[in-house]
């Protein structure tokens, strides 16, 4: 399986981990860290995780430690 970011996933993760960084030297490092170990979980599992709504393709994952959620479509 392949994960790919869209650029605005991109974008976002890039903007939260400057506002974690600005907040607390190191924190966004760790901000980016975690994302890196969720999408691993992802990968590893994909249909494991609830979809967004009962009648979406849309997955969610939450992020441990941090408030944001990633959201994916299992693609084949």
């Amino acid at each position: 399986m392949h994960l790919r970011l869209l650029p605005e996933a991109e974008e976002e993760l890039a903007a939260a981990a400057r506002w974690d960084e600005d907040k607390r030297d190191g924190l966004g490092v760790d901000f980016v860290a975690t994302i890196d170990r969720t999408l691993g979980l992802i990968h590893d599992a994909p249909v494991s995780f609830p979809r967004w709504r009962e009648d979406s393709p849309i997955r969610k994952c939450v992020v441990q430690r941090f408030p944001f959620v990633v959201l994916f479509v299992v693609d084949s």
